[in-house]
């Protein structure tokens, strides 16, 4: 008798065991906070919750000290912890540094519920992996993908390994190890590579380097799935080495040019595109996995090279390879969506008119394109050419994404209108053009710099209504340093007079720039700037100890001797210009 009660307590003591086991999705929250402030607060919980219309919901509640956060996704527990730590300014997670003073004791605080209105939150972009990323290891990726949890983004672009599955494909065509090797840039010069608009600059790449690739690849790829996350990966545009010509002579391969450079692209009508399109996909999908998302494009401020504007010859070759592009994804994986970067409707709208973009979108069905409306920020305040959505009908049927490029260059100097980066994606929510609108992101070319932004794009991604700027400040400045000082208040009110009031694509100061071309720079900068930033330094003996505020003062100080430095370029070209120099007679 004894014995079947001891088998039966140790059965009940298993399963007791057994059911208290954290959700994978729990335990992948907690170890982001974990690894971000160093440990997570004892006095905190996380319960999931159950999906609706396939959007993500978190929700806070306070009780006897204890902190729940319930969420749909890993990436839904992680943004509601953050957003309550920002909120109350606790602490914030950045990438200048981290910061996390959570108290013991919390007032009680009824549920609170926020629910996105994007089902897809993107993050990245192609021309990141050249500007920031190209060399990064798996230790700065942890941080990174730990960063974009936090900040609620469960669609980022994961384009590494490509070269390494592409290298493997046209090995598998016949070309030799030269001939593909001789095709590839430099891995800073990847991303313009993948759009079609160079080749063989910098290249050479050795085989450890692919393998090595494929290993972080893993490592992301792993890390982001995990989490819940949707990443977009590669696929194929149609951009081929020179020596494919030599291999299958009788392909039609056209010549494209950008910049002074030359690159080779199948021609949508032969049969060679879709045999490598599919191929690329299955051996990507070999390695890593089935993929949803695949980014490709081919027209990346290119020309197009069918036949004239408004003719029947652009618009069937421009369907046509659109219908080329998605058989030959779906031919490998019928699930798959296409995603293609808008940035060419708003830059090139004498090419792109509406109905050469609508022939393009027209090859896929309506659920296997999603169309990024890359440069929203640039329409408004560059191009000054209206909505991209407005010009085209809603994208024609088409998901797309609502995003933004606050980064352009990869530049890091102070800009950009604070209130529409927090707001501005109200106005595509409430339109009546506004179609598919399934996503919000952003799309900076550089990160790493000009923090602030995201910190309120993330908010944006998670609202389908104002959010008052002023208080997000507010709490911005007690989240980040601990307090909020009337100085910190002052210089976010100068600057929003200045830099913070202005979006430019030339955000670089005179003196980095060439000699001969010394553009003006278009930043804004006026009294108003000097004035934010002197008040920011005036409170340096008070919060000389305050890491984050010392980080952010060794910044703010540069970039203030930097626009200083301008002032004197200027003086010297006039006197050049003039003829007054030191060794001129004086008058």
């Amino acid at each position: 008798m004894k014995k079947t009660i001891s088998f039966v307590a140790v059965i009940i003591a298993a399963v007791s065991v057994f059911c208290s086991c954290k959700p994978a999705e729990v335990k992948e929250a907690e170890n982001v906070i974990s690894r971000t402030f160093g440990s997570l607060p004892s006095n905190v919980e996380f319960v999931m919750l159950d999906k609706v219309d396939s959007l993500d919901t978190y929700a806070l509640t306070v009780k006897d000290d204890v902190l729940t956060v319930e969420g749909t996704s890993a990436v839904a527990l992680c943004k509601g912890f953050y957003d309550f730590v920002l909120e109350n300014g606790y602490g914030i997670a950045s990438w200048t540094g981290d910061r996390l003073e959570f108290p013991g004791e919390l007032a009680d605080m009824a549920r609170k519920s926020v629910t996105t209105p994007f089902c897809d939150r993107l993050y990245y972009n192609v021309c990141t992996y050249g500007y920031t990323t190209p060399f990064w290891g798996w230790e700065e990726w942890e941080k990174e993908i730990d960063w974009i949890a936090l900040h609620g983004f469960n669609m980022p672009l994961a384009p590494i390994a490509g070269e390494a599955i592409l290298a493997r494909v046209w090995s598998k065509l016949g070309l030799s190890q030269e001939e593909i090797d001789a095709y590839f840039t430099g891995p800073a010069h990847f991303p313009w590579m993948r759009m079609g608009n160079m080749t063989a600059i910098d290249g050479g790449m050795s085989q450890e380097w692919h393998a090595n690739q494929i290993a972080l690849q893993h490592k992301i790829n792993d890390r982001m799935l995990a989490l819940g996350m949707n990443p977009v990966y590669q696929g194929f545009a149609g951009f081929v080495p020179k020596a494919v010509k030599e291999h299958y002579p009788e392909v039609d391969m056209m010549t494209t040019k950008w910049s002074g450079h030359e690159s080779y692209m199948l021609s949508p009508v032969d049969s060679l595109f879709s045999v490598i399109g599919t191929e690329f996909i299955k051996e990507w999908e070999k390695e890593f996995g089935k993929g949803k998302y695949y980014l490709i494009d081919s027209f990346n401020e290119l020309d197009i090279p069918f036949g004239e504007k408004g003719s029947q010859e652009r618009h069937d070759k421009l369907q046509h390879y659109s219908k080329t592009i998605y058989e030959a994804v779906a031919a490998a994986n019928p699930d798959a969506v296409w995603v293609m970067q808008g940035w060419m409707f708003g830059y090139q709208r004498d090419i792109w008119d509406p109905q050469s973009v609508e022939a393009l979108l027209s090859g896929a069905p309506d659920d296997k394109m999603m169309v990024i409306d890359l440069a929203v920020d640039f329409n408004n305040y560059v191009w000054k050419n209206g909505n991209s959505w407005d010009n085209l009908s809603g994208f024609y049927g088409k998901s797309w994404i609502w995003s933004t490029v606050p980064n352009f260059g990869g530049r890091t100097a102070l800009k950009g209108p604070l209130d529409f980066y927090l707001n501005g994606h109200i106005d595509a929510v409430k339109s009546e053009n506004k179609g598919r609108l399934t996503g919000f992101g952003t799309s900076p070319e550089g990160v790493e710099n000009n923090e602030i932004l995201y910190e309120l794009i993330s908010a944006a991604a998670w609202s389908d209504s104002r959010i008052d700027l002023d208080s997000f400040l507010e709490s911005y400045n007690r989240a980040r340093y601990g307090v909020s000082d009337p100085a910190f208040t002052e210089f976010w009110n100068e600057l929003r007079q200045s830099v913070y009031d202005n979006f430019t694509n030339n955000a670089r100061f005179l003196w980095q720039q060439r000699p001969a071309y010394h553009r003006g720079e278009t930043m804004n900068i006026n009294q108003h700037y000097f004035d934010g930033i002197e008040a920011f330094l005036s409170v340096a003996d008070s919060y000389k100890d305050n890491e984050l505020y010392v980080t952010d003062a060794v910044q703010y100080a540069a970039l203030y001797i930097a626009a200083k430095a301008d002032y004197a370029l200027k003086a010297a070209n006039w006197a050049i210009n003039s003829g007054v120099t030191s060794s001129s007679p004086r008058a």
